[in-house]
């Protein structure tokens, strides 16, 4: 009988050793459970904090996302800064990049740069870090197309006619401040030195407007010859219509006032013309046609 109750008793202690141990790896199972649900949860919150959060400058934190951000200095390589390049410069999409895929369209991971605000936004459900280039707008890059006011312009702007230059004029044109460009841009004008500095973020065209200033200060004296084969002439308000005169170039001159190259003349028709693009005083002598 003895030696039956001892059976027993190591089957009830074998099964309470058993129970004991599935009600360990219970509760085991549970605790894991629970902190997976735990970390699960509060993973998700990160991750809707990330997504719902907008960047703004930069953000150079240790945090779950960093952005770096890179601009090209004068001898071409990239250095770090600490803010966002205001002009001449332009984002370089294909250089940045980030260490987890983003803009692949799957919507885990997303970036965009606003150029008109000059901010970066980022987006992520995952921690990540990005960084973002800057490259220098070169002088090739950006381009000022002159218009000056014409009566048969090619393009109309603000209902006045305008014609395409090679240059900026220098004389008989002001700039009106008018200008458009293919992208956000400020366009300055210094009216002394006649340079245009174009304050972009992009490559950019830009259409600069100049109307006419009014006078071109252009004074004209007239001079007719007496007789014809006489060295001698008189000062005249209008030309004579009774007569024929044709150019003394030899001695008609244009002498600008203050500076700028000496304007030309010529004689069409009855008519004196002078191109000048400065203040000139132009001596115009006309001698008699033979007959």
């Amino acid at each position: 009988m003895a030696s039956k109750n001892s059976t027993i008793t190591k089957i009830l202690t074998n099964k309470r050793r058993m129970f004991l141990f599935l009600l360990i790896g219970f509760f085991v199972i549970i605790l894991i459970s629970g902190g997976y649900k735990v970390y699960a949860y509060y993973h998700d919150s990160i991750a809707s904090g990330i997504l719902a959060n907008k960047v703004g400058d930069f953000d150079t934190g240790d945090g779950d996302f960093n952005l770096m951000l890179y601009k090209e200095n004068d001898e071409g390589k990239f250095v770090r800064v600490y803010a966002i390049p205001s002009d001449y410069y332009v984002f370089n999409d294909s250089l940045t990049s980030c260490t987890i895929p983003c803009n692949d369209g799957s919507g885990a991971c997303s970036y965009s740069y606003d150029s008109i605000n000059k901010t970066v936004s980022l987006t992520s459900n995952e921690k990540v870090t990005c960084k973002f280039y800057f490259e220098q707008v070169s002088n090739s890059d950006i381009s000022v197309y002159v218009m000056i006011e014409r009566n048969s312009g090619t393009h109309i702007y603000n209902s006045k006619s305008y014609s395409l230059v090679d240059s900026i004029p220098a004389y008989g044109y002001i700039y009106s401040g008018n200008y458009v460009c293919d992208s956000s841009a400020e366009l300055i004008y210094n009216s002394e030195t006649k340079k245009f500095r174009v304050a972009t973020s992009t490559k950019n065209n830009c259409y600069a407007y100049f109307d006419l200033e009014g006078s071109t200060d252009v004074v004209v004296n007239t001079y007719v010859q007496d007789e014809f084969g006489r060295n001698a002439y008189t000062l005249v308000e209008t030309i004579p219509a009774n007569k024929i005169y044709t150019l003394n170039s030899t001695k008609s001159i244009c002498t600008p006032i203050t500076s700028g190259d000496a304007g030309t003349i010529s004689y069409v028709d009855g008519y004196i013309n002078i191109s000048s693009n400065s203040p000139q005083t132009c001596d115009v002598y006309l001698d008699l046609e033979t007959n």
